[in-house]
């Protein structure tokens, strides 16, 4: 073995106010083989306490005896200041006591001067090296610990078997809306777990047995009662009897996963049932036009003065019902055909009411105010509802506690002054829909906002922030204004400006007692997908004198029109929606074989709401089902004989 000394050296300080001991331990330094020591001497506690404050040594050897001072204080001074070096405490008269004073200091050795030699102080100063490099690798290691405990997004903790929270980190906190650490501290934990399969004792009882409980996903509770969902980790500590004795919890919050994938759920659920009212619109509808058409093709045939004709009308009249009951299933899944139309919005409101009231319930109280005479706007009636429906939800979901709703309905002239102050609004008459709530109200901020898409001011999960803002669009769609006015506290209210519709004033007319039902003798070519409609239709117009020719869709009908034995055609009667093509595609057909040929399209409410839409745009000739047989045959004669105006 060589006895070539190490390059770097050993800083040590001695700190002792006797000259001789310095001189003494220099010299047993210089024997120790390999390692090379470089010593310097403080020759008081203040020299030695400031060279300690500025770590300038690998190690510090004191002496217990420094004047007024001891050495036990320096240890404990140095501790003070975070010291990276290790200190040893040298002694004159050593004892057991003194020994136990030392390590409690802070002191990693404790050296006897009457005992000491080369290899014992070379041992102690590498042994106090070692300790120290394994207490800052220890204290690094925990400080890593903590500050990734700290950090860490899921919310740790460390509980009792029993439940009893020791420890948490700023995550679990936040997670469960604990306001300090101090109110985390010995509370229960099971408090927040639910009762049955996934309890705190069923857990502690898996942790048992499994030794942990890996990615569960549990719905939890918050402080204030509400559901927080988490996948959760319960890893448990057991002592040498295999006793559990704490367990470690790792909980990641996944509320707002959870609750976007129930809105997802949600959404599709709609778009599902939008879907599967649309279908069932579609073949009702079909049904409700079998139902009026017989009843009013029996009612034909029938003396007028016969008893039946009243049933026959109560028959027509329920049939109608039904179909005003489809609409308002289709307005409120928005599956229904945009048909703007004069109407009266105070009667609108009127007719909602009973619904509204359903809506809002027992606690608020709903109001409904109108003028007299209060003109007529352009709407669809559809529109109308989803307007209500949207500003009386959202009006009832600013009153929790109850309150009052108040809907106006007013005729108003808007004058240039007041146009003044509105500039997208010009002067007229309008029709004014007001609706009022005695809610929390809104600040300004929030009223800038309130028609942007998304924007809610309700808590997430609970609204979409699509409400006002399909409002904002419909009044726009509509050439309508919306003013909103609120103050926090004091309620809001919303008006809504249409333009009143002033149609010439006509005398009243009577209508004869008996209508003549229109005949012809055209040809007319029917393409529909449902029989029974095909059958009662192709009844009517071939009692009504027209020589009729059927198809089932449109592929059936342009195969009818260019066989040699078909006549000329003089008008197509076609469903819109049907298997194989549809009556866009039929068009498109049609026009190829002849640009001119009249057509007449006819729907219930269905899916295929752009295919109808289109149709409608292109101001082609339409009829609504269900229909009555003195409808059809009126607008099939209007149409024939050139007086069709656009649907």
């Amino acid at each position: 073995m060589s006895d070539e000394k190490s390059a770097t050296p050993l800083r040590v300080l001695l700190i002792d106010d006797d000259e001789d001991e310095f001189v003494i331990t220099r010299a047993l330094l210089n024997d120790i083989p390999h390692t090379t020591y470089e010593l310097a001497w403080a020759n008081s506690f203040e020299e030695g306490l400031d060279a300690i404050k500025h770590n300038r040594f690998d190690v510090y050897l004191i002496d217990y005896r420094l004047g007024k001072h001891d050495g036990l204080e320096l240890v404990r001074a140095a501790h003070t200041v975070n010291i990276d070096a290790p200190c040893v405490l040298l002694t004159g008269q050593g004892d057991d006591a003194t020994d136990v004073a030392a390590m409690e200091a802070g002191a990693m050795d404790y050296l006897p001067k009457a005992e000491l030699n080369a290899p014992l102080l070379d041992r102690a100063i590498r042994y106090s090296l070692a300790q120290k490099r394994v207490e800052a690798s220890l204290r690094e290691s925990e400080e890593r610990y903590r500050r990734f405990f700290e950090d860490d997004l899921t919310g740790d903790f460390i509980a009792t078997p029993d439940g009893r929270i020791t420890a948490c980190n700023p995550a679990f906190l936040k997670i469960f809306n604990f306001q300090s650490f101090e109110k985390a501290y010995n509370f229960s934990v099971e408090r927040l777990f639910p009762t049955g399969e996934t309890s705190w004792n069923a857990l502690m009882d898996m942790v048992r047995r499994e030794k942990k409980v890996s990615y569960m996903e549990t719905e939890l509770r918050r402080l204030d009662g509400q559901t927080v969902y988490v996948i959760q980790n319960l890893i448990g500590e057991f002592n040498g009897a295999e006793e559990l004795v704490s367990v470690k919890g790792y909980l990641f919050d996944n509320t707002e996963r959870k609750l976007l994938e129930q809105e997802l759920l949600q959404s599709q659920k709609m778009e599902a049932i939008g879907r599967l009212a649309g279908g069932v619109a579609h073949d009702f509808n079909n049904h409700l036009t079998a139902i009026m058409s017989y009843a009013g093709l029996a009612g034909q045939v029938l003396p007028p003065d016969s008893p039946a004709q009243n049933d026959l009308k109560g028959i027509q009249q329920a049939a109608q019902s039904s179909a005003a009951l489809t609409r308002q299933l289709l307005a409120f899944a928005r599956k229904q055909i945009i048909k703007p139309q004069l109407l009266n919005l105070a009667d609108a409101v009127m007719n909602l009411e009973k619904m509204l009231r359903r809506l809002i319930g027992e606690n608020i109280e709903l109001i409904t105010l109108r003028d007299a005479d209060v003109g007529l706007v352009k709407l669809d009636p559809g529109q109308v509802e989803q307007i209500l429906m949207n500003m009386v939800l959202n009006a009832r979901d600013a009153m929790p506690n109850g309150g009052k709703i108040i809907i106006k309905t007013r005729r108003v002239t808007l004058d240039e002054n007041f146009c003044q102050y509105h500039r997208d609004m010009t002067p007229g008459e309008y029709v004014l829909l007001v609706v009022s709530d005695t809610g929390m109200g809104m600040d300004a901020k929030t009223q800038k906002n309130i028609f942007e898409p998304f924007f809610t001011t309700k808590e997430f999960g609970k609204g979409t922030g699509l409400g006002l803002s399909t409002v904002f669009g419909i009044v726009k769609q509509n050439r309508g204004h919306i003013l909103v006015y609120s103050e926090i506290g004091q309620g809001t209210t919303f008006k809504l400006y249409f333009p009143n519709q002033l149609p010439p004033k006509t005398s009243p007319e009577q209508l004869p007692a008996a209508e003549e039902f229109p005949t012809g003798s055209e040809v007319i070519l029917l393409v529909e997908d449902s029989e029974p409609v095909r059958e009662l239709i192709s009844r009517i117009l071939t009692d009504s004198g027209y020589t009729l020719l059927t198809a089932e869709n449109g592929q059936h009908a342009i195969e009818v029109m260019r066989q040699p034995s078909t006549p000329h055609i003089d008008l197509v009667i076609s469903d819109v929606v049907m298997p194989i093509e549809n009556g866009e595609e039929l068009l498109n057909h049609l026009r190829e074989i002849d640009p001119h040929l009249p057509v007449l399209f006819m729907s219930g409410y269905s899916d295929d709401l752009d295919v109808i839409n289109r149709i409608r745009q292109t101001n082609m000739p339409f009829i609504e089902k269900p229909f009555s047989p003195m409808t059809l045959a009126k607008k099939i004669r209007a149409i024939l004989d050139g007086k069709q105006t656009p649907a």
